[in-house]
């Protein structure tokens, strides 16, 4: 008797060990699906242009959170299939942040990314980027409550302490209006950020944003004498549109960030006055055409 009580408990152990493996396996898998989808549905919104990941790995038992082969298409019109490819990502994770609604991670790692610049004729991939991005990065979002998710629920937001971008690689193809092919490349190590999400709120698509325009940034200041003039002067006008990420609460970690820093912040003061400058001579201009120059007028009048 004592011999069929041990097998019953042991038989009764090994299905609630079953029972509990498959239940931890579907949340694992629930949790990998859910964090896929938010970053596609973030991105392709932040961006306008799809953005596709190939798997996330989440597992918040080992404090771990990995996505492999993020991908952010072209515009339509452009031949080449893809904007931006990021080989990895990575961040630490724990349980306990998974469950409040603003999930603080300490640090994130991007590595091994590829950026391809277009310049045709008929326009630019990045103006279409840049253009895209006014609607989330030049939000201004002090009292601002996060929008609701489909759910019902409101969005996860996120503070990143560090953000570690590294391994840039930059190709640049204009083609001129002769038809000319111009292709450059250019390579950045590195690209430090932290206290992400620290004073304004952001959810995964103002995440998406931000990393997009500090990459356009660092791709900017790096690009000077390297990147043809034509596609330097479009990224400055496509940056200088947009809310300063200093304005946003991000802020660099290294001395060469804080020059990129400021430079979001000069562009956005040159752009205002290049605007303004262009108005005046436009309006002098036409003042010209219909009526002529008083000065002139006066001259004319004396003689």
């Amino acid at each position: 008797m004592g011999s069929k009580m041990v097998k019953i408990a042991l038989l009764a152990f090994l299905l609630l060990a079953l029972l509990f493996g498959l239940v931890i396996g579907f949340v694992v898998i629930s949790l990998d699906s859910i964090a896929k989808g938010a970053i596609e549905k973030g991105g392709t919104y932040a961006l306008g242009v799809e953005t596709r990941l190939d798997s996330a790995s989440v597992r918040p038992l080992s404090g771990r959170f990995a996505l492999a082969g993020l991908s952010v298409k072209n515009p339509e019109g452009f031949k080449d299939p893809y904007f931006l490819e990021l080989g990895d990502g990575k961040v630490a994770i724990t349980l306990e942040s998974l469950s409040q609604e603003q999930i603080e991670l300490p640090e994130l790692n991007l590595d091994a990314i590829n950026v391809t610049l277009i310049k045709e004729k008929g326009g630019a991939n990045y103006e279409v980027i840049l253009e895209n991005l006014k609607k989330i990065s030049g939000e201004k979002e002090e009292d601002k409550e996060p929008d609701p998710a489909p759910s019902g629920k409101p969005e996860k937001t996120f503070v990143i302490r560090q953000v570690n971008i590294t391994d840039v690689n930059v190709k640049a193809n204009m083609i001129a209006g002769g038809g000319d092919l111009t292709s450059v490349s250019m390579k950045i190590d590195k690209i430090e950020l932290k206290d992400v999400g620290e004073k304004k709120t952001i959810t995964a698509d103002k995440l998406a944003a931000i990393l997009m325009q500090a990459l356009i940034t660092a791709i900017f200041e790096e690009g000077g004498g390297i990147l043809p003039d034509d596609i330097m002067g479009g990224l400055k006008n496509g940056l200088g549109g947009l809310e300063s990420l200093g304005d946003m609460g991000v802020s660099f970690a290294s001395g060469a960030g804080e020059q990129l820093q400021k430079l979001g912040d000069d562009l956005s003061e040159t752009l205002d006055k290049n605007v303004g400058g262009a108005i005046e001579d436009a309006t002098k201009g036409l003042g010209g055409l219909l009526g002529g120059d008083k000065d002139d007028e006066k001259k004319d009048d004396d003689k």
